[in-house]
């Protein structure tokens, strides 16, 4: 598909190097609220904030933008190279939270 085309269309790209994970359930919230760096719970749904998660002793694991999607649902973009340690850790690390982790491959559509 051309340059032009997508610009006078409609065109989707695979984005290669992000995946996108979704978090899910009752407890997304107050769960990426105590394993991220940045304030969750105070997104607007449609709102956006760059976001990270460190160890124990500070220091990085993941980069990667958090989106609001719905009231409990959380889009999390991250590089592939990073997305196998934030799934491994936000699988592990939640316990009695309801919360459902999924990844997924990242379409993108320009906007013309």
């Amino acid at each position: 598909m051309s340059y032009n085309q997508i610009r006078q269309n409609v065109g989707y790209r695979l984005l290669e190097d992000r995946c996108l994970m979704v978090v899910s359930g009752h407890d997304a919230g107050t769960y990426l609220q105590s394993q991220t760096t940045n304030d969750a719970l105070n997104l607007a749904i449609g709102e956006g904030q760059a976001n990270a998660l460190l160890d124990r002793k500070a220091h990085l694991k993941a980069f990667f933008l958090l989106l609001r999607l719905a009231e409990n649902e959380y889009g999390l973009i991250v590089e592939k190279n990073q997305a196998e340690v934030l799934y491994t850790h936000l699988e592990n690390f939640h316990f009695v939270e309801e919360v459902e982790v999924s990844a997924k491959s990242l379409i993108v559509q320009p906007s013309p």
